[in-house]
């Protein structure tokens, strides 16, 4: 995924991010691994539908256990005590119906894993959780995170290998303020197809694109 700007006399300056933005994307993943223990399955929120905490707030009034939060450590008591609800019985759905919030990623939540309960609950169903790899999730956080753009410059990412199209979505979703459109590509029509409908679906109104190399657009 990469973001590019343009000027009105259309001349493009250095990429918004460069060699510091290089930086920050080793520090979370070094962060996220540190941070993420085995055993865990996570979603975000799809911030284009409703906030974090109305979507926790909806969790809480169907019946799941909002845990201790996910902290910098591995050792946390959040994923700890997710942990031992992965390691329970797998007949005891209930005990695996329990979730905290990601300290790194504010639009995150993490589950225990084999918690088949989050992928029939009615905010998946619906499009406001996505079941998304944590590191996947980072992407969009990286981008949002780059220096603010001032003048005539405009703003826009492209996806150069896009689908299934999550983290376009999500891109779009964090950085709505800031920029144009959001170009998703996949040289495969199956999986274009596949992407075009999901990011419909999640309400992605900005991401365009299609079928195609974009190298060569």
């Amino acid at each position: 995924m990469h973001a590019s700007v343009q000027d009105s006399s259309g001349s493009i300056p250095p990429p918004i991010l460069g060699p510091e933005s290089a930086g920050r994307v080793e520090s979370m993943r070094d962060e996220l691994e540190a941070a993420a223990p085995q055993y865990l399955l996570y979603a975000r929120v799809n911030t284009l539908r409703l906030s974090v905490d109305a979507a926790v707030a909806q969790l809480r009034d169907e019946g799941w256990q909002e845990l201790a939060p996910l902290g910098a450590e591995a050792q946390c008591e959040g994923a700890l005590a997710l942990i031992g609800a992965s390691r329970g019985d797998a007949r005891d759905h209930q005990a695996r119906r329990c979730f905290s919030r990601d300290h790194l990623l504010n639009d995150v939540l993490a589950f225990p894993a084999g918690c088949s309960a989050l992928r029939t609950c009615a905010l998946v169903a619906h499009g406001s959780m996505i079941i998304q790899d944590r590191a996947s999730c980072a992407v969009a956080h990286v981008l949002a995170s780059a220096p603010p753009l001032q003048g005539t410059f405009r703003f826009d990412i492209i996806d150069a290998c896009a689908a299934p199209g999550k983290k376009a979505a999500h891109a779009a979703a964090l950085t709505r303020k800031r920029c144009g459109r959001v170009f998703a590509f996949d040289v495969d029509a199956v999986r274009t197809q596949r992407m075009l409908t999901l990011v419909q679906q999640l309400g992605a109104s900005r991401v365009a694109g299609g079928k195609g190399d974009f190298l060569s657009l």
